[in-house]
């Protein structure tokens, strides 16, 4: 029997195709796409600094105050997502996610709420 909170991987592939073909939720589908990707969770994602992503050795640096501190290798596909969002950035956040990441990773969680209902009706 299949967690009824987990997507299948068609599942998985549709809605990070969904998500990126539509430019008003970029943040979903980097969320969706360096999680995946790393399997970071997502308040290390909020809090993850762009002095922490080693694009070039392609590992991160997560954890810190109430966690001990880790390195997580990720793939060359989540080296070119994350070097996509720095350079649509600029050099306006030291934060991955923005100066507003739990904000943004709140309304992500709604969006993907909102799409998981939408796949259990189908």
């Amino acid at each position: 029997m299949n967690n009824p909170h987990s997507l299948t991987p068609s599942q998985v592939e549709g809605l990070l195709s969904h998500l990126c073909h539509d430019p008003a939720l970029i943040d979903a589908y980097d969320t969706v796409s360096i999680i995946l990707g790393t399997g970071i969770r997502p308040g290390e994602l909020a809090d993850l600094s762009w002095m922490d992503v080693d694009l070039a050795t392609r590992e991160m640096t997560v954890g810190g105050i109430k966690a001990p501190r880790r390195r997580i290798p990720f793939s060359t596909a989540v080296a070119q997502q994350l070097a996509s969002r720095r350079d649509r950035q600029g050099a306006t956040s030291e934060l991955v996610m923005g100066r507003h990441a739990h904000a943004a990773l709140r309304r992500v969680s709604r969006i993907l709420n909102e799409l998981a209902a939408v796949i259990e009706a189908d």
